[in-house]
This record gives structure tokens, C-alpha cells and sequence, in this order.
């Protein structure tokens, strides 16, 4: 080594935000604002202290934080989140945080860590919902045989800054289990170095609930019928839900040509926020009691927009050809049945469905919700259902945004 260079190390780092933050200040105040935090902080540090972390700073609602190894790293992201739905604050069902962790070789100095994967570290963050863990490929291969976890594929992603796009998994405990228990069989932590590093955590706001059942084209120009029970008819063609998403344990670059055409159908702003669904988000149909049937469909985006004037997350499918009459339809009255929801216009009512129509364009429409306002509607020209849900907000201003961007789909 050339006399003078500083020594690299490698390290695990984690990044932490709280979600939708500011809207939170917004809706429940300053002072409730300050218990949000005081709990935050509180659960993080206590993570942060039983895996022998370091937090290097904290900004806010932000924490950067350096472990001795990845395997630690990751063992905190899981605690922060097990402590995180265990508290609560004023206004919040559970703390909703959001964890990245990328792990690398850096330079230690006086201000602390300088390399690429504390950057890393920090967009993976940025990509993560409440209530989520997304880490690195690169900490996935070195952990995979170490840690009793579940990877999930959440694709290749382009993060600001960073040249070649990034393999991201989100990290579940296997078969359930709290991290309590994975704690006690982690069997290193006396062995880990205490470091001065930093982890950036950061917070971000709100979960919203996903709700499956966004619908589709052909078929739902009929008249408006009433909500059908859960029981009602589907189609018996089997659903190749298993696609693209899952087949490949090593996902295909993000976008894939199914996943390309549906974004060009999206406005620039809408298109630019969405990424690789997950499988587990596939909405479905109920066949019978026990019987649950996933939408077919070749492509799926998850689009975070979360400003205060969108929603926080849409969600666009694009339905297998041939499949699409039957289940699609079937999901969207389903679902209207199942919230019980009567004839109505969105426009008005926070709780409704029904036909819409816009110059040569027309399709359905249901809403529901008071604490997360949800918004699912479909095309009757267009091959694809969508979802969007919105928290802390009401459904008029839900109604607002897909009245003047999301219905004008690209054909």
C-alpha cells in the first residue's frame, strides 16, 4: 500500500428514514410530531446498541449507522422493524420506517466513512416502504448461507448517482420468526468490533395498504352491475401469476419489454417513480372459501409518487390477453361486494363504484377509505387495472389526481 494511504475497511452500513414525514407533521402537528421522533430514536438506538452498531449521525428523522459485518447490519434492520410495529405514537398505528443496507470496503477518517457504499447504502433507503428491509445483492451473497432469513427478489434497480443498477432484495425472517429468536442464534456479536461509522436511517412515512383488485379492458364497457359475491364466477384457465417476477431467481434489468410498454403508456412524471412490483402484490380473486386465484398478467408497476397532492403508491398491471374479460371483472365487483360499497360517483361520494367516461375514453371506477383512501379503476380500451392509495388524506383528494393525470392512459 502506498505510504500515507489510509486503510480501507469493510463494513455493513444502514441507512433508516421515517416515510412521508412532513405530510405526518402536517396532519397530527408539532407536538405530536416530537413523540413520533422520541420513539423513533428511542427503538433505533436500542437496535443499534444490541447488534454493536455505530451511529455516525443522525439528521432528524435520519440515521446513518456502521456495523463490523453485513450479517449485523442486517440483523438490525430486522430489529428496528420488529420493535418499530411493537411501538407506537400519537396519530400512527406503528413507526413507519424504512431500512437500506449495502455493505463494502471504505476509508476511515476523522469525519468519518468515504466510499461508494455508504452512497449505496443510502439510495437503497430511499427505495424501501414502511415497514421494509431492501438490501444490496452484494450483502445477499455474502449472507444467505449465514443468516435463518427469507431474500425476495425485488429486481434491479437505477439509484441516483450510482452507474450500474443495483439487485435489491427485501429480508424476512424465515418461517415467521421475530428477530428476538434470530438474535439468539446469531452467536457473534461478542466478536464484533465496536467502530465509529455512521448510519444514515431514513424515515419514511405511512405504509399504504395494498389492496389487490385493479382492473382491466374488454368486458367492463357493460352496464354497471351490482357487487358480486365472493363466490361468483371466474374463468378456469390457469393463471400464470408465477411470470417473469418469479421465475428467475436473478431478475432480468428492470424495465423487461413487458414492463417497458407499460410504461410508455404512463405520463412522464408517473412513469419515472415506478419500479418492479412485487409478486406478493398481485391483486386476486376469491374462486371459493379457500380457493384464491392471482391475476395473470405479463407486467407489473409500482409507482411512488407520495407527494401531498398524489397518492402515495399506484400500482399498474397489465393482464395476460385472454384472461383479462372474466378475472379482472370478477376482481373489481368482488372487491366493490366484499367493501360493501353502493353505486356512486368517486366525485362526490367516498364511497362508491361505478362506469366513468371522458371524451372517447371510459371504464370503472370504485373508492373506499378514511384513514388510506383507495382508488381502483380499469379501461375498457386498455389492457390494464390499476390501484392507488393514498394515506392520511381523504378520497376527493385522491379522486382529484386521477381525474386530471391518471385516467388519460396512453394507448
Amino acid at each position: 500500500m502506498p505510504e500515507g494511504r489510509p486503510a480501507s475497511v469493510a463494513r455493513g452500513f444502514l441507512f433508516a428514514d421515517l416515510r412521508n414525514y412532513s405530510r405526518w407533521v402536517e396532519s397530527h402537528g408539532d407536538h405530536a410530531a416530537v413523540e413520533l421522533l422520541r420513539a423513533y430514536r428511542t427503538v433505533v438506538r436500542g437496535a443499534v446498541a444490541e447488534f454493536d452498531g455505530a451511529e455516525i449521525r443522525t439528521e432528524g428523522d435520519s440515521f446513518y449507522v456502521a456495523f463490523g459485518s453485513p450479517s449485523a447490519a442486517v440483523m438490525c434492520g430486522l430489529r428496528i422493524l420488529d420493535l418499530a410495529r411493537e411501538s407506537t405514537a400519537p396519530g400512527a398505528e406503528t413507526i413507519p420506517v424504512g431500512i437500506g443496507v449495502h455493505a463494502g470496503e471504505t476509508v476511515e477518517t476523522e469525519e468519518g466513512y468515504v466510499g461508494s457504499a455508504v452512497n449505496i447504502a443510502a439510495r437503497i433507503c430511499s427505495q424501501a416502504a414502511a415497514g421494509e428491509l431492501l438490501v444490496s445483492d452484494s450483502v445477499r451473497s455474502l449472507t444467505r448461507t449465514y443468516l435463518d432469513v427469507t431474500y425476495v427478489a425485488r429486481g434491479r434497480r437505477r439509484l441516483k448517482g450510482i452507474d450500474e443498477p443495483i439487485g435489491l432484495f427485501r429480508v424476512e425472517p424465515s418461517g415467521g420468526a421475530s428477530t428476538s429468536v434470530l438474535q439468539r442464534e446469531r452467536g457473534f456479536r461478542g466478536g464484533w468490533a465496536r467502530i465509529t461509522g455512521a448510519a444514515v436511517i431514513v424515515i419514511v412515512a405511512l405504509t399504504a395498504a395494498l389492496l389487490g383488485g385493479v382492473l382491466m379492458r374488454e368486458g367492463l364497457g357493460a352496464p354497471t352491475r351490482p357487487p358480486a359475491a365472493a363466490g361468483s364466477p371466474t374463468t378456469s384457465a390457469e393463471s400464470p401469476t408465477e411470470s417473469a417476477l418469479a421465475a428467475n431467481p436473478e431478475p432480468a434489468e428492470f424495465p423487461n419489454p413487458a414492463e417497458a410498454r407499460l410504461l410508455e403508456r404512463l405520463d412522464d412524471n408517473t412513469a419515472r417513480h415506478c419500479q418492479r412490483a412485487d409478486i406478493e402484490d398481485v391483486p386476486q380473486l376469491e374462486e371459493e372459501a379457500s380457493v384464491v386465484i392471482p391475476l395473470a398478467h405479463d407486467a407489473g408497476l409500482e409507482c411512488r409518487l407520495g407527494s401531498l397532492s398524489e397518492p402515495d403508491t399506484v400500482w399498474y398491471w397489465s393482464a395476460v390477453p385472454g384472461q383479462r374479460l372474466e378475472q379482472v371483472s370478477n376482481i373489481f365487483f368482488q372487491t366493490a361486494g366484499r367493501r360493501s360499497l353502493p353505486p356512486g360517483d368517486c366525485a362526490t361520494d367516498d364511497l362508491a363504484y361505478g362506469r366513468w367516461e371522458f371524451g372517447s375514453m371510459s371504464g370503472h371506477l370504485l373508492c373506499y377509505g378514511m384513514r388510506t383512501a383507495t382508488l381502483m379503476w380499469t379501461y375498457d380500451d386498455q389492457n390494464v387495472l390499476a390501484t392507488a392509495v393514498r394515506s392520511g388524506g381523504p378520497v376527493r383528494v385522491l379522486y382529484t389526481w386521477w381525474r386530471d393525470h391518471a385516467r388519460l392512459l396512453g394507448s
